[in-house]
């Protein structure tokens, strides 16, 4: 179901989120029957596990999309040598793949 398959990736998305530097804007897209279960969701986590900061992030109803230009897409995947993706992203998908190993799809 859409409730449960959100309720597990919630702790994973809010964990990484809350490690981030301050100044970072978070913003979540939901579907109109998710709102309730986001929402439920900040404030447990403002209740029980960040009581000294708040959660800044938006949660903004999702509406359209629009696919990214290809030179968007796999950016990552194409260019982990560029400074950025080598220092400071590449360090982050390991220790995701760490923490995470059983949720991530087998190739």
């Amino acid at each position: 179901s859409v409730e449960k398959l959100k309720k597990e990736k919630m702790p994973i998305f809010y964990a990484e989120m809350m490690k981030t530097k301050r100044g970072f804007y978070n913003i979540e897209f939901f579907r109109i029957d998710e709102k309730k279960i986001t929402e439920d969701y900040i404030q447990k986590l403002e209740n029980e596990t960040y009581k000294s900061a708040k959660i800044v992030t938006e949660l903004k109803e999702f509406e359209i999309f629009y696919e990214a230009e290809d030179y968007h897409k796999n950016y990552f995947e194409l260019n982990k040598v560029q400074p950025y993706c080598h220092i400071v992203i590449s360090p982050k998908v390991e220790k995701f793949k760490k923490i995470y190993k059983e949720r991530l799809k087998k190739d």
